[in-house]
């Protein structure tokens, strides 16, 4: 072999000698093979993450695409069961992160980067910076704006037919917390590829799950009652059927009317005491009045509660003024006759459906 070709082959092994340290020394930082993450801070972006790139240089590629600023969301409307809530922005703050962790997002990158091809999303990561206590928090409250409970069988008045009829059992619907969250973290990851600027809508309807009612067959509807103030008088019914059996009683005065509505038997007193309610009519009247026929309340009350189980201040009850039933005489309570009360009080349940009608 010549000098020449001798020292060209030297030269040749030093530069291959070279090149191989230097990939050796650049592996030692990341690999040799380009890692790829996704980071949609400004628009669908992807970034490369280069051999040879060092921590700061990753850091500032990383504040390049997100921004420096404190995060900011000016508008978040949640849509749920076909609803569009504007959160407040006590909530929107909730939901923001106080700051970027580029020291975490860093070290992520730079951990799986011993691996060929690694797809990392930042901006998912950027999302679980905020604690699925703080998003379910707000889930919570708007769940319980869509809620709708499941509804039974129910009894109703029927205008045409003038009686008591049934209403169609209706399934409710609600929003599960898991479903809420994962509309949230997705409208969040959205903000990130903003870099936390500017307003955002939930990509999608937060769905609600169905919930069945339990169904009650026709043949075990509870009793239920029908007060006619038109006629004065209240109609028995059972099993959905109206039981042919009805007592006259007396109802609210002018300007104390007997209040139209759908009741239920609350608390049922077979002694009752009555006590001074303090209104102008009553100023006169003992502070209170023990047991007994004389009693303004009869030898029976029942209470009638409204759909939410509040007390209406309103009753069922006896009298011994006889010549007061069939007519416009109470302070808004329902009166019967003594012996009819004792009666109508055994028949009916607590829980029982009232129906008072115009």
């Amino acid at each position: 072999m010549s000098a020449m070709r001798k020292r060209v082959v030297i030269f040749a092994l030093s530069c291959l000698f070279v090149l191989c340290a230097s990939n050796v020394a650049a592996a030692a930082i990341l690999p040799s093979t380009t890692t790829t993450l996704t980071v949609l801070a400004k628009g669908d972006k992807t970034i490369s993450v280069l051999p040879g790139t060092t921590r700061p240089q990753l850091l500032a590629l990383l504040k390049a695409n997100y921004g420096t600023a404190k995060p900011t969301i000016s508008t978040f409307k949640f849509v749920a069961g076909g609803k569009t809530f504007k959160l407040t922005k006590k909530e929107r703050t909730a939901l923001t992160p106080k700051s970027i962790n580029f020291n975490l997002l860093a070290d992520t990158v730079l951990s799986d980067t011993a691996a060929s091809g690694v797809t990392i999303d930042l901006n998912a990561l950027a999302g679980k910076m905020i604690s699925t206590k703080a998003i379910d928090k707000v889930v919570k409250v708007y769940a319980k704006k869509v809620l709708k409970p499941a509804q039974d069988k129910s009894y109703y008045y029927d205008k045409k037919k003038k009686k008591l009829g049934f209403k169609a059992a209706k399934t409710g619907l609600k929003l599960s917390t898991a479903t809420g969250r994962k509309q949230i973290q997705a409208a969040l990851r959205t903000l990130a590829v903003r870099g936390y600027k500017g307003g955002t809508l939930t990509t999608a309807n937060a769905k609600r799950s169905v919930v069945q009612p339990k169904i009650t067959k026709k043949a075990q509807m509870g009793k239920a009652l029908l007060i006619d103030l038109s006629k004065r008088r209240i109609y028995l019914y059972s099993k959905g059927k109206k039981t042919g059996k009805t007592y006259r009683c007396a109802i609210g005065m002018k300007g104390y009317g007997t209040p139209p509505g759908t009741y239920w038997i609350g608390l049922k007193r077979p002694r009752p005491t009555w006590t001074n309610p303090g209104s102008a009519w009553a100023k006169n009247m003992a502070s209170s009045i023990g047991p007994g026929a004389s009693n303004p309340l009869g030898l029976r009350a029942m209470n009638l509660n409204n759909a939410k189980g509040g007390d209406t201040g309103y009753r069922i009850h006896g009298t011994a003024k006889t010549s007061s039933i069939g007519t416009a005489a109470s302070h808004g309570c329902v009166r019967l006759t003594n012996k009819n009360i004792v009666k109508l009080y055994k028949w009916t349940p607590k829980g029982a459906t009232v129906v008072v009608q115009p």
